[in-house]
């Protein structure tokens, strides 16, 4: 990308709280991230992190990205400071500060080892759907992974209807993929217990019958 004068813009919004990120050591000049799932954040909580020294100035910005909010001038004049520049209107502080908790835990456990137990997880998810000869919609490599596995199955919305009445709690997306995201709250035993039912619901076909809730908002 660099090669032809591009910047290197990296959509890492699910590895951000899952593993230790270098921004640096990958190269990025722009890296998005957030805090709504693995770090138990609320809906709206992301970020931009902008490379040192990098100058760029956003074709749509918003209030807080001008110099000088407070003149309310009919022609704003971008932020000194690159990274104001991709600010929008008031800071929605309460995302954020749902999140506070979730990144204490997840520092005071260390990132490394919070990405070996996720490690952990999916691989023993992975096994599981094989010995059941689930397809899956999401990467084997562990360099490739990420804290999600995703099943590729039939009526998935019925599936994971059928798991929650079991206090498994997954998503659907399309009616064609059951996504499952095993984080360091969960433990090998639960896998486990999840694939059983799983196992159960696909081989009785029970799970085809039950009645699917309007779906709510997707995150």
């Amino acid at each position: 990308v660099h090669a032809h004068d591009g910047l290197f813009l990296l959509d890492g919004y699910h590895a951000a709280a899952s593993r230790p990120i270098d921004v640096a050591e990958l190269g990025c000049d722009l890296y998005v991230g957030g805090l709504l799932k693995e770090a138990s954040g609320s809906s709206g909580n992301t970020f931009l992190y902008v490379r040192d020294g990098l100058e760029l100035t956003p074709r749509l910005t918003g209030w807080f990205g001008d110099a000088a909010p407070f003149e309310f001038r009919p022609e704003p004049e971008p932020h000194p400071d690159v990274r104001r520049r991709f600010l929008g209107g008031t800071t929605a502080v309460a995302p954020m500060y749902h999140a506070v908790e979730g990144v204490r835990i997840l520092l005071d456990l260390g990132l490394d080892a919070v990405r070996d137990h996720s490690r952990a997880l999916t691989d023993r998810a992975i096994t599981h759907a094989d010995t059941l000869d689930i397809p899956l919609r999401s990467p084997r490599r562990l360099e490739e992974r990420s804290a999600m596995v995703l099943l590729e199955v039939p009526k998935a919305e019925r599936l994971t209807a059928y798991l929650k009445q079991r206090a498994v709690y997954t998503d659907s997306r399309r009616d064609e993929v059951v996504r499952m995201a095993p984080f360091v709250w969960n433990t090998l035993e639960e896998i486990d217990r999840t694939f059983d039912a799983i196992e159960t619901a696909m081989s009785t076909g029970k799970y085809r019958s039950v009645s699917v809730e309007a779906a709510g908002p997707v995150t």
